[in-house]
């Protein structure tokens, strides 16, 4: 396979589970594999390995357009772009088609959490635990406050509000970093949630409501990840936290992308493949 390798992955570290992938499969032989990575993925030299190991035993795997995953065209809402490696002992297999071809049919942030009670930095839902946004620094309050949805640091430089340029932007080197302290746009697909999603700094998650001052909740996060509402990440707070919870939701294959994959598997060999809409996934 002839892909340009990515060279700053030194000794292969950050895909170092893909070998012991390799190695599951090199003595279970599944009918069936998949992987779920990041794009880049496939620029590396253990990828190709795994790869190569697969056909050497004999798997069909489907071909790198059907692979490249854009999460909007499967309903969900965040600029998402994974890599699917479906593998069959069986027969050539492929994800389903495509939910959505058209962007204007999308799902969107406010489609997606713009039914939940309004909530400020700090304060959690009393009747949703889940429905928590982190505290705010008095700074960060008025850089949220002075942001508008879609916008980004410049309207603080238009505006004379030089102080409330974080230090990056203030260096040639930074001003392209656009989206840390700046808010979603309601009506478009949110940024990828990553395990920083509930902090304001960490990228586009300042809420598109210009009454709520804050950053995303652990639950918007987790509903544009497709997590069912009621799902309970927890029986007591005080065994997870923030942190961990954040890490939970960013790092997981959103449940409704894994839906679609399961639909495939099943369409493959030929099960009976339930129907399904758009949306949050069900339990």
């Amino acid at each position: 396979m002839g892909h340009s390798k990515d060279k700053t992955h030194e000794d292969h570290q950050k895909w170092g589970l893909l070998k012991d992938v390799k190695k599951i499969v090199e003595y279970v032989e599944p009918d069936v594999v998949v992987t779920e990575n990041v794009l880049q993925v496939r620029k590396d030299d253990v990828y190709d390995e795994f790869v190569q190991t697969l056909e050497d035993l004999g798997y069909h795997v489907n071909d790198d357009e059907d692979k490249k995953v854009y999460c909007p065209e499967y309903g969900i809402a965040q600029n998402r772009k994974r890599w699917v490696m479906m593998a069959s002992k069986e027969g050539p297999i492929s994800l389903p088609d495509r939910l959505y071809e058209d962007e204007s049919e999308y799902p969107t942030v406010r489609e997606t959490i713009g039914h939940l009670p309004p909530l400020q930095a700090g304060e959690v839902h009393p009747e949703h635990d889940l429905h928590r946004a982190r505290t705010l620094s008095d700074k960060n309050l008025e850089r949220i406050r002075n942001m508008d949805p879609g916008g980004d640091w410049r309207l603080w430089e238009e505006e004379g509000l030089d102080h409330l340029l974080a230090d990056c932007h203030k260096k040639s080197s930074g001003r392209s970093y656009k989206a840390p302290y700046s808010r979603m746009e309601p009506d478009e697909v949110a940024p990828t949630i990553t395990t920083q999603f509930y902090n304001y700094g960490s990228g586009r998650f300042g809420h598109y409501d210009t009454d709520q001052d804050r950053a995303l909740s652990l639950l918007e996060g987790a509903l544009l990840q497709t997590f069912p509402e009621d799902y309970d990440f927890y029986d007591e707070w005080d065994d997870v936290g923030v942190k961990n919870l954040g890490r939970l939701i960013g790092n997981a294959v959103p449940p409704l992308l894994g839906e679609y994959i399961g639909r495939g598997i099943l369409s493959h060999v030929g099960a009976e493949v339930p129907a399904v809409s758009a949306g949050v996934a069900d339990d």
